[in-house]
């Protein structure tokens, strides 16, 4: 997390090769390291009802759907890309307009440290992600939708009093665990207790 999130900031910064077009919307679709094969209904129909979204796909480790987009899908408002390094993925996170996805804290903790707001489900949601999920509608920085197969055309509207509310975020977990862990590591190597 923190070598994804750290020096994030809310600027939007251009994103080399590939680019991001002159369209203001950007989708990053994110499920973490291994996105599932589901993911391919989720940008067709989004593709569907949002032509003028620029989609991008982290497939993660799954090599499977990350073949399947991009003979399928891939071209101008649709990138596919599979496992990527913290770098890159803080790229991509820079450069949306907002994040698709599960609930899963790390990415949910991600996008909100980049001040992007989050879209994403209440459908099979994990017990794990239930909180998360509760976080999300409380603070007011995601919108939960029934299904992210099904993305309301105003969804862009919906999102608009979101990016004010993650723009108000101070969430620093990411950086208070490291320096806790590092806090640790310090005092153990000073005692000799490993």
């Amino acid at each position: 997390l923190s070598g994804t999130a750290a020096g994030a900031s809310s600027a939007r910064v251009p994103v080399s090769s590939p680019s991001v077009p002159d369209s203001p919307t950007v989708a990053l679709v994110f499920f973490g390291g291994f996105a599932p094969m589901r993911t391919a209904r989720i940008v067709h129909a989004a593709r569907r009802s949002h032509p003028q979204i620029k989609f991008v796909v982290l497939c993660g480790g799954n090599s499977a759907l990350e073949a399947r987009l991009r003979r399928e899908l891939e071209g101008p408002l649709c990138v596919v890309e599979g496992m990527l390094p913290a770098p890159r993925i803080r790229q991509w996170l820079r450069a949306a307009s907002f994040v698709i996805g599960k609930t899963g804290p790390g990415v949910v903790a991600e996008a909100t440290v980049c001040r992007v707001p989050f879209v994403t489900e209440d459908r099979s949601v994990m017990p794990q992600e239930r909180s998360v999920l509760r976080w999300l509608q409380q603070e007011g920085v995601g919108v939960v939708l029934p299904n992210l197969e099904r993305l309301p055309i105003d969804l862009l509207e919906r999102l608009a009093p979101c990016r004010k509310a993650v723009q108000r975020q101070e969430n620093r977990a990411v950086f208070e665990v490291t320096d806790c862990v590092q806090t640790l590591i310090a005092r153990n190597a000073s005692s000799g207790h490993w």
